[in-house]
């Protein structure tokens, strides 16, 4: 708030106070003008992307969820972190299929990321592929 105060137009200190509305506050309409202004301040931060995206999927609104990982993703590419976020949404969304095929370019990116071994055996699991699932958990 701080940050703010001194200057309204610093795209970080507007996605740091959406982090916090979101998971801490769970101000959802505050959280999501606060990601709306950071990212139009300053468009090419991926994370701030990815941080909308996982918020908007995770209340349902699968489709813009997507599309602001997928942006994130463009902006970035080779991040394991933004790679796991656009197959976490799709674990979200319920499209398992889509998902595990993310996870796999993430293990791919990373063979140690743990978030994508973890959300790659939950869709295994969802798609009834126990054996698989119970391997990547």
């Amino acid at each position: 708030m701080k940050a703010l105060e001194i200057d309204d137009t610093l795209a970080e200190a507007h996605a740091s106070l959406a982090f916090v509305k979101t998971y801490y506050e769970w101000d959802w309409s505050g959280a999501e003008n606060e990601y709306r202004r950071a990212i139009e301040l300053n468009s090419g931060v991926e994370r701030t992307h990815g941080i909308f995206g996982t918020t908007l999927a995770l209340l349902g609104r699968f489709e813009e969820g997507i599309a602001e990982e997928k942006r994130a993703l463009v902006l970035d590419p080779v991040s394991p972190g933004t790679n796991w976020g656009v197959g976490y949404v799709f674990f979200v969304a319920r499209q398992y299929d889509q998902a595990i095929e993310q996870l796999r370019k993430t293990e791919e990116l990373d063979p140690n990321f743990v978030q994508a071994h973890v959300t790659l055996g939950w869709a295994y699991v969802e798609k009834s592929l126990y054996r698989d699932g119970v391997v990547e958990a």
